[in-house]
């Protein structure tokens, strides 16, 4: 089966659960998608944050140049947090759009945050 190679920006809560399920359900994910997924590079803003899980060496960076300089790096999702809503976008790398979808932003318990209109 063909192969996919797969970047995230961000490892909040979305991403972790993204790599979390790009690295432990790779058979899984295979099935479904026809492909195998996998997860190349991670560029978060600070590399000595405490994360959810361990990523497999090499990953984790906070270059996006890593990213976006490498050419066979055919999925980007991006997790981009607003004051109103989250968002969350795939692209390829070439900046062709795959996907977009819009959520209202939500405190860490899951309810709307009563600061934000």
């Amino acid at each position: 089966m063909s192969q996919t190679k797969v970047a995230l920006i961000g490892l909040g809560t979305v991403g972790s659960g993204v790599a979390r399920l790009l690295t432990e359900s790779g058979d899984q994910l295979e099935r479904r998608a026809g492909r195998r997924l996998i997860l190349t590079q991670v560029v978060v803003q600070d590399r000595a944050k405490a994360r959810q899980f361990k990523l497999p060496p090499g990953i984790l960076s906070d270059d996006l140049r890593r990213i976006t300089g490498d050419p066979e790096i055919a999925v980007v999702q991006q997790t981009l947090r607003r004051r109103e809503v989250m968002r969350f976008v795939a692209t390829r790398n070439d900046g062709s759009h795959l996907a977009e979808h819009d959520q209202p932003a939500n405190d860490q318990d899951g309810r709307r945050d009563p600061g934000r209109r």
